[in-house]
């Protein structure tokens, strides 16, 4: 099992997007502990666990979609 931190240098990315992959449930098998000494948890990854082929942006379907008064009006 490795920390985020670990399995990030591993596969060559920053630590603030294995966060992002842990948040969106994206590495398989991860697993969320609570921390022993009080609040708070952390993560485990499995060493074999592969990287993501998620596409970096907005997923297709989620994007906002714009309000009638940000439009600009032609006169």
């Amino acid at each position: 099992m490795l920390t985020p931190r670990q399995f990030a240098a591993k596969h060559g990315v920053a630590y603030t997007t294995v966060m992002k992959w842990l948040y969106a449930e994206l590495l398989k098998g991860a697993v969320k502990q609570t921390s022993p000494f009080g609040e708070g948890y952390y993560y485990k990854i499995p060493a074999n666990c592969p990287r993501p082929t998620r596409k970096p942006g907005v997923a297709k379907g989620t994007k906002l979609k714009r309000k009638s008064s940000d439009k600009k009006t032609a006169k």
